[in-house]
């Protein structure tokens, strides 16, 4: 044996066939390796490189952008309108609106109480929070427990329900969308949505709901996660540091530029109305947060990022779980960009830079791009490079990128920074498993919809029940079950690299890559630190109790309100109830921004000052700044005598809008300076009145927004011989008061409309009228309001100047030409000649209002009358018999009653008593003129009165009857034949007939036709004839004699068949009402609309009930004259409007078209007819529009060719009705049409009852608002108004969108007293965009 060599037993043969295989081998790579792999390879860098490059500039952008936040933009609260939701003992919870949160669970066993007593927990009204905890568990016993925790807080008086599905069809998704189609949902106007594992601070809801309420454009508000168990292991600290970049830089660069970030899924809140709008929750997915963030935002919805509201949470501390849950969001978001990349191209309601960011940023690059850079550059392309020595690959790219992304990756974990190196391993790690995600979501591979629930273990739980949970932490001990072959093959592909390149080459830093995938594929990620997990559990434990003890111990400030409170005065009874129930910790009524009190509520004066002055000092130190004060002071001698000094001064704030002071039964000697703060603090000051207070000494006065001083009247207390000088270019209102002044000037006085002259000029004057300049005065003074409308005289006024008219040098008073209304007191001595001088000085006057000062004085005995009755007739017959236009004279009949003597009034009863029947005497036209005021059936009834009266009723003109006034139906036909009869006899023609029958099948089927045939005379005027409860084969013919009448002006025929027309001739006629009548054709129907040539008022309705034939050509109008069209059919396929519709002003759209209508939505001819029929009616001036065509107009909106409505650009007055089913969608869309509108009328019905649910959860957008809201519509009125969320949706569009609109007018329905007054103040809190608006209850 020891003779043997090598060569013996492998023969020389096998070392040749050895390297002839490895000498082939090589020559097939180098053959191969130049022409093939060298480029692609080379190719494959140049892409990663690029790749690199945008990945690069994304990262840079962000950076920029968030610095740019930090620095420079405005918080949330600035950006957006914020006004925190009060308590309020008043209005109760009513001012809070109702929020749903949703708690979807799968077999969380170990955390489900977390987010069920998180829930539980919240700041918010428990009437106005429901909680749904939708549990799709499969284990039984997770079930039951809870079901049980969910009856625990149910029995504390919470408002949660347990919800379970028979199967798990949409996984998160399907649950969502079940929950919302629960009942209670739709009082709900939000919802929000936490993952079992989430734990919300009670305030959660406080500080995120009111960007919703305040701002109707936010669909979103997201708040930011909080890891409890971060510390626990490397790899929470890995996750951590990816997380917290995406919340710190992601989410806040979206919500900043473009108002849009990806839902996470969880710890957000929506408006239902918003996910109603953007077709609810989706499982096409494994990212539904995703796909209804992005199709909200398609649709014009803004979302909003809250990075300081956080929201606890737990990391996945395994790699399987982490694993599953980043195959889910990487597979899921590419799985998204691919069903949705070419509708969002499509999209036309976002603008194009948006669709950019969605399309590139948001999807391409970070949900694309990211993952495959990170894998196929760094674990692919670089390795390979070390085989193929030939691609070179720049530093730049592979060094210089690489770790500036780096960087700019940390910034959202600074405490994390120095476990970047194992960061950067673990993410090429996860890019493995990110990469094949991605692809499969792309290409929607096998498991493109699989959805794994991230295993919790309960890790960020409190003290209580911590050992339970420890021992239920699952460990992997099978060395099977930790072994990833994945990642140890790539951590073996890595290694030779690295050991090739050391051997090799000349990179030697490809080494370190096998040490990640090699500990990761050995399961060395994710162990977990019992330290750390009971480091945790002690902070938990130590809030809890903390937060306890501030429950228990926070301090009472009711007891600091001062004792005066508890006075027995109704009045203090009613603020008692607002002051002794605490909201908050602090008393509510000390946060009211309104003071209104007087000093006589209070047991003694020295209390009340008391009062204000520590409610003002309390107002100081918590800022709260008042914008009412209202103060009543009824002041003696001893009192304080400068507390309404400091009041004022106090309150003399930048916010200040309403100020009334009072000082009654004041010694003058004591009354207080108005301090100078007034008039320079108060910007927003509109309304200001003092009573009987001091000016002093004003040096500046900077009051811009004041439109009222002293309830609109200027008084002003002057020192004698300085005058009042009035320069005022908006003052609209003047009452002057002033006995005291020597010269008054008006300047500026364009608007000026009304003036109350109010003892303008003092008694001392009466010793002056020999002044000149005095005189002067009085005379500029009239000459600068001459151009006023309206104008109010006092008695002293007119006495002063019949003072100085006696001087022939006196200029006499201008003329008002302006002036139409006019009130003047006159004393009955200078009566009978300054009526008529003054009088000569209103040229233009239209409504005067006169007064008379004690005219039963022994004065008045001097003045000359001629029928020797008192002043008040005088008067009355001077206007009598002198004015020649003159409609209406009213009097006073209380106080004409008190100045008749006891002899006059014995006189008139007995004058009464024994006056004679004198309408008797008067002729028979006379009396039949009078009783053609009244029903026939009363008319017969004046028979009874006399022989003079018994037939009289035969001779008028009139014949208005119902067969309902008769026991039976032949007695009526009998009656009316004999009258007819008497009528022919006696020659004496009807010019009005009103008929209203109700008939049976047995009754005279022909007795209408020969009425009408017999009244049809050269005379009648008036014709009107009802057929109710008629069958349709009875229906009586019109005569053809009807069709001649040539002075019939009113014509009215219902439910009666109109036969075959020959000729029409309707000279007269202005008004037609055409309803559910029977027509031979539509020719005839034509003929005797465009007959009538002064024809001003058309009414048509036509039912499928009530035709013979098939209307297929439709009915044509020509009438040029017209003013006022209804239309109601449901049968002709075409309207047409001739060209003469320039007199049209009024259309009552009624059913317009008609339902079988609605089936016809692809036929381009009945659109046309839809788009023809109101372009020919667009000239008018007022348009009433029901709900059918509104029904019917939402149906055809839904095509794409459908031509939108015109532009009614005269109508000012619209009338509408909706169904809530569409009124989301119409409303704004119909209002478009409508740009100079005035006033709206609207009334919501329910169409279809099963569809009522979803339409109590409609929401009007304000992205878009129309221009009318803008700029011309003044007036609304919503009918039937209730406390119903649509109605108070309507309310509240209006109120918030419109700019100049003046009243909002509300039809009030409610049953309930105190749902009336709730919904009042509802209406109150709503935010008004026109600072002039009213709410009208009515």
């Amino acid at each position: 044996m020891d003779g043997v060599s090598p060569k013996f037993v492998l023969p020389e043969t096998f070392d040749g066939v050895k390297m002839e295989i490895t000498g082939q081998l090589g020559m097939i790579w180098e053959l191969v390796k130049a022409p093939v792999i060298v480029p692609l390879l080379q190719l494959a860098v140049y892409i990663c490189l690029l790749m690199s490059i945008m990945l690069l500039c994304e990262r840079v952008y962000m950076g920029i952008v968030i610095v740019l936040v930090k620095l420079f933009w405005k918080k949330p609260e600035k950006r957006y309108k914020f006004e925190p939701i009060h308590d309020d003992e008043e209005l109760g919870s009513s001012n809070f609106p109702v929020v749903l949160v949703q708690i979807p669970m799968f077999n969380e066993r170990e955390v489900y109480k977390l987010s069920i007593g998180a829930a539980s927990g919240l700041s918010w009204p428990s009437d106005r929070l429901v909680i749904q905890v939708l549990d799709d568990s499969t284990d039984p016993t997770v079930k039951q427990m809870v079901e049980t925790e969910c009856q625990r807080w149910a029995s504390k008086g919470i408002n949660i329900t347990y919800q379970i599905r028979e199967n798990r069809v949409g996984y998160k998704a399907g649950a969502l969308k079940e929950g919302l189609k629960r009942s209670y949902v739709k009082h709900c106007e939000y919802v929000v949505i936490f993952d079992a594992d989430f734990q919300p601070e009670p305030d959660f809801l406080r500080r995120s709901i009111p960007f919703l309420v305040h701002n109707p454009n936010i669909a979103l508000v997201q708040a930011r996660w909080r890891f409890v168990n971060s510390d626990e292991c490397l790899l929470t600290r890995m996750q951590e540091m990816s997380l917290d970049y995406h919340f710190t830089v992601e989410q806040e660069v979206g919500s900043s530029t473009h108002a849009f970030f990806g839902f996470n899924g969880t710890a957000g809140i929506w408006r239902i109305a918003a996910i109603n709008e953007a077709g609810g929750w989706k499982d096409r997915t494994t990212v539904e947060d995703m796909d209804l963030a992005v199709r909200a935002s398609l649709r014009g919805w803004k979302f909003l990022y809250l990075g300081d509201l956080q929201v606890k949470s737990e990391l996945p501390s395994t790699f399987r779980a982490f694993r599953f849950q980043q195959h889910r969001w990487s597979c899921g978001p590419a799985n998204l960009f691919r069903k949705m990349v070419m509708e969002i191209i499509r999209n036309k309601k976002v603008r194009f830079w948006k669709k950019v960011y969605v399309i590139y940023s948001f999807f391409f690059v970070r949900k694309v791009i990211a993952h495959w850079v990170t894998f196929c550059f760094y674990c692919v392309v670089l390795p390979l490079t070390i085989l193929v020595p030939e691609v070179k690959v720049p530093i730049w790219g592979s060094v210089y990128i690489p770790s500036i992304i780096t960087v700019l990756n940390s910034v959202g974990t600074p405490r994390s920074i120095h476990l970047l190196f194992y960061w950067i391993l673990f993410e090429n790690v996860m890019s493995l498993h990110r990469t094949k995600a991605t692809l499969i979501g792309l290409f929607e591979a096998g498991r493109a919809n699989e959805w794994v629930v991230t295993a919790k273990l309960g890790s960020g739980q409190g003290a209580k029940g911590n050992t339970k949970g420890l021992k239920k932490f699952p460990r992997i001990f099978k060395l099977p079950d930790r072994l990833n072959t994945l990642e140890l093959g790539f951590a073996a592909f890595l290694f030779v690299c690295g050991c090739y390149d050391y051997a090799h080459g000349k990179n030697n830093y490809f080494i370190y890559l096998q040490c990640p995938f090699s500990s990761v594929g050995l399961g060395g990620s994710g162990l977990m630190s019992p330290v750390s997990i009971y480091r945790r559990m002690i902070q938990q434990r130590m809030y809890d109790e903390y937060r306890a003890r501030y429950l228990r111990a926070r301090e009472d400030t009711i007891s600091k309100l001062p004792d005066p409170l508890s006075c027995p005065t109704s009045r203090q009874r009613m603020l008692s109830v607002l002051v002794f129930c605490p909201i908050g910790g602090k008393p509510f009524c000390l946060s009211v921004p309104n003071l209104d009190l007087d000093s006589s509520e209070f047991p003694d004066y020295d209390t009340f000052v008391t009062f204000i002055d520590e409610l003002l000092a309390f107002s100081r130190e918590e800022n709260s700044l008042l914008y009412k004060v209202k103060l009543s002071l009824r002041k003696e001698d001893e009192n304080d005598q400068y507390c309404v000094t400091r009041w004022i001064d106090s309150v003399a704030n930048p916010k200040l809008n309403h100020l009334d002071v009072e000082c009654v039964l004041v010694n003058r000697k004591f009354l207080e300076v108005v301090p100078q703060s007034l008039y320079i603090q108060c910007d927003t000051l509109v309304y200001l009145r003092l009573h009987r207070v001091s000016f002093g000494e004003l040096k500046s006065v900077s009051l811009p927004c004041l439109k009222t001083m002293r309830d609109g009247f200027v008084d002003v207390f002057e020192r004698e011989g300085t005058g009042v000088f009035i320069d005022a270019p908006r003052l609209k209102y003047l009452k002057f008061e002033d006995d005291l002044s020597d010269v008054k000037v008006i300047t500026n006085s364009v608007s000026l409309e009304k003036v109350n002259v109010a003892f303008v000029f003092g008694e001392n004057d009466f010793a002056h009228v020999i002044d000149l300049p005095k005189r002067n005065m009085v005379s500029n003074f009239f000459n600068s309001i001459s151009g006023v409308k309206e104008m109010k005289i006092s008695l002293y006024t007119m006495e002063f100047l019949d003072y100085n008219w006696v001087w022939e040098s006196y200029d006499p008073l201008p003329q008002f030409c302006n002036v139409s209304t006019l009130k003047v007191t006159f004393s009955v001595l200078n009566l009978d000649m300054m009526m008529p001088t003054l009088l000569e000085s209103f040229p233009n006057l239209k409504s005067l209002v006169l007064k008379l000062d004690d005219p039963s004085s022994e004065k008045a005995a001097n003045i000359k009358r001629f029928n020797g009755g008192s002043v008040d007739m005088e008067v009355a017959r001077y206007f009598l018999e002198k004015s020649q236009v003159l409609k209406k004279l009213f009097s006073r009949p209380d106080l004409m009653e008190e100045r008749f003597s006891k002899q006059q009034r014995m006189y008139d009863e007995s004058y009464i008593r024994a006056r004679e029947d004198t309408i008797s005497n008067l002729p028979d036209s006379l009396l039949c003129q009078i009783l053609s005021y009244l029903p026939t059936k009363d008319t017969v009834g004046t028979s009874v009165l006399s022989h003079r009266w018994k037939s009289v009723w035969l001779l008028v003109p009139n014949l208005d009857l119902s067969s309902s006034e008769f026991r039976h139906y032949d007695t009526f036909v009998s009656f009316i034949d004999k009258l007819l009869a008497f009528s022919r006899e006696e020659n004496s023609l009807l010019y009005k007939v009103k008929l209203s029958l109700q008939k049976e099948d047995g009754n005279d089927q022909s007795c209408v036709t020969r009425w009408i045939d017999s009244v049809a005379n050269p005379k009648l005027d008036h014709l009107d004839v009802e057929c109710t409860l008629a069958n349709r084969k009875f229906l009586e013919v019109i005569p053809q004699s009807l069709y001649v009448c040539d002075t019939l002006v009113y014509l009215r025929l219902h439910r009666v068949s109109l036969g075959e027309l020959e000729s029409v001739s309707l000279p007269c006629l202005k008004t037609m009402r055409l309803e559910h009548n029977v027509y031979a054709s539509d020719a005839s129907l034509e003929l005797l609309i465009s007959s009538p040539p002064a024809l001003e008022d058309l009414s048509v309705s036509l039912t499928s009930f009530h035709v013979d034939y098939l209307l297929d050509s439709g009915v044509l109008i020509d009438a040029p004259r017209l003013k006022y069209l209804k239309f109601d059919d449901d049968l002709s396929d075409f309207k047409i409007i001739t060209t003469n519709t320039v007199s049209l002003e009024k259309v009552n759209v009624a059913f317009v078209f008609g339902e079988h209508d609605f089936i016809d939505l692809v036929d381009l001819t009945k659109r046309n007819m839809v788009s023809g029929f109101f372009k020919s009616i667009s000239g008018v001036k007022e348009m009433k529009i029901s709900s059918y065509t509104m029904e019917f107009l939402d149906f055809n909106r839904q095509d794409e060719l459908y031509d939108p409505l015109p532009q009614f650009c005269n109508v000012s007055t619209l009338k509408v009705a909706f169904y809530v089913s569409n009124l989301d969608m119409m409303l704004p869309t119909l209002l478009e049409s409508f740009p100079n509108l005035k006033s709206l009328v609207l009334k919501l019905d329910y169409y279809d009852p099963s569809r009522e649910e979803e339409a109590a959860d409609v929401r009007l957008s304000s992205v878009v608002v129309p221009q009318c809201l803008l700029s011309s519509l003044e007036s609304v009125k919503i009918k039937r108004f209730n406390r119903g969320p649509v109605y108070m949706e309507v309310a509240r569009y209006f109120l918030e969108n419109s700019q100049v609109l003046k009243k909002l007018v509300l039809e009030f329905r409610c049953l309930v007293v105190e749902d009336g007054f709730n919904m009042l103040r509802e209406l109150i809190a709503l935010p008004r965009r026109s600072s002039s608006c009213q709410v009208l209850l009515c």
